[in-house]
């Protein structure tokens, strides 16, 4: 069980974790796995700028705090915060709207993958030249315009 005490002075303490928390205060709903490119694109919409080493910070602090688990992009993938307690929940105390933090089943590596429901695209780029894809089906427009200013950024040859 989190430290709501510890809880609440990384709120008072840390921009990016109050955003956060305040954010997760104000869902709908729990979730039991929070993607960090989703959260710092939740974020950007709200209005805030935070960069992803600060809201990784965060991620890292709560799971110190035993709210669940942070875990860095492995098999394919992405990071993530694996939730332990009720995000909503967390939120409320971290902001002091409730005294507790429900505890909440763990998640199965098949709910994992489900969480991330991904769509492979293939693109033929030349004749005899395809180039697949794996992006994600709930691909917001801002990760779309950041993938396309990575690919403009790519070096490349002109041909002569």
């Amino acid at each position: 069980m989190p430290d709501i005490e510890r809880l609440r002075q990384l709120a008072d303490t840390d921009d990016c974790a109050r955003a956060f928390l305040q954010l997760a205060a104000h869902r709908e709903r729990n979730q039991n796995i929070t993607n960090v490119d989703r959260a710092l694109t939740n974020l950007e919409n709200a209005g805030y700028q935070f960069n992803r080493s600060q809201l990784l910070a965060v991620f890292r602090a709560l799971n110190d705090l035993g709210c669940g688990e942070f875990k860095v992009v492995r098999r394919g993938w992405p990071s993530r915060f694996e939730w332990s307690t009720g995000i909503i929940s967390v939120g409320r105390a971290a902001i002091g709207e409730q005294q507790n933090v429900e505890q909440i089943e763990a998640v199965a590596e098949e709910e994992i993958d489900a969480e991330f429901n991904w769509l492979t695209h293939t693109f033929h780029l030349r004749p005899n030249v395809e180039v697949e894809l794996e992006l994600p089906m709930d691909l917001s427009p801002n990760e779309a315009r950041r993938l396309t200013q990575f690919i403009d950024s790519l070096p490349f040859e002109l041909d002569d």
